[in-house]
């Protein structure tokens, strides 16, 4: 019998944790995981930075590329210009909770709530536009974060083509793997704050170009 407890108990462990590191699972809460238009959509986490966001607008601006920032509550309170310059090049501004901070993952749905609204609230006092997509820090869902979210009447986004660019050391180990798994569906997490995001991307849109997308 206590085998059978014991076997239960790590099935239920193992389930658990995948529960809430797999945020495309949507075990916690639905979130959009593939993108409806007729481009891959580049979405970039943990900014705005005041040296590498600059220059991957620089480099979208070029491509004449759109995409999503997920900026951190802090960083927008820091960096209030930089932010609105996203803005005015016609990029969206979701939310990606204030602290960024790992404990908050584990926090009650009311700390957490916390964390969004005050993003929202800096973020449209600086802009003078409200958020529509949350990205959780780490894609990390639970029922207190899935609550948190559904509360402030957000729409949880994804991704489904993760580029490593934060652990990555060679940019084009980045550039092949877009290469080999960009689709028009594709939600592309990078992160606006490390050089490798800006080589992979300088070298990825002359590629594209060249093969005629």
């Amino acid at each position: 019998m206590w085998w059978f407890i014991l076997g239960f108990i790590l099935l239920f462990l193992v389930f658990m944790t995948y529960a809430v590191f797999a945020i495309r699972a949507g075990i916690f809460i639905k979130g959009i995981c593939d993108h409806k238009g007729t481009e891959a959509l580049f979405t970039f986490d943990d900014g705005p930075h005041p040296i590498y966001t600059p220059q991957v607008l620089d480099i979208l601006r070029v491509n004449n590329i759109k995409a999503i920032f997920f900026c951190i509550g802090k960083n927008v309170e820091k960096y209030p210009e930089l932010t609105r310059q996203i803005i005015a090049e016609g990029h969206q501004i979701g939310n990606h909770t204030f602290n960024h901070d790992v404990s908050g993952t584990f926090a009650d749905s009311k700390k957490y709530i916390l964390e969004i609204t005050s993003t929202n609230d800096i973020i449209e006092k600086v802009t003078g536009i409200k958020p529509i997509f949350f990205r959780p820090p780490f894609g990390v869902t639970n029922p207190s974060i899935a609550k948190a979210v559904i509360k402030s009447g957000m729409q949880l986004m994804a991704w489904n083509l993760r580029t490593f660019d934060t652990v990555a050391k060679d940019p084009s180990a980045i550039v092949k793997k877009l290469q080999n798994s960009i689709r028009p569906s594709s939600i592309i997490l990078m992160h606006d704050t490390n050089p490798q995001c800006v080589e992979a991307l300088t070298l990825f849109f002359p590629l594209v170009k060249t093969n005629g997308n």
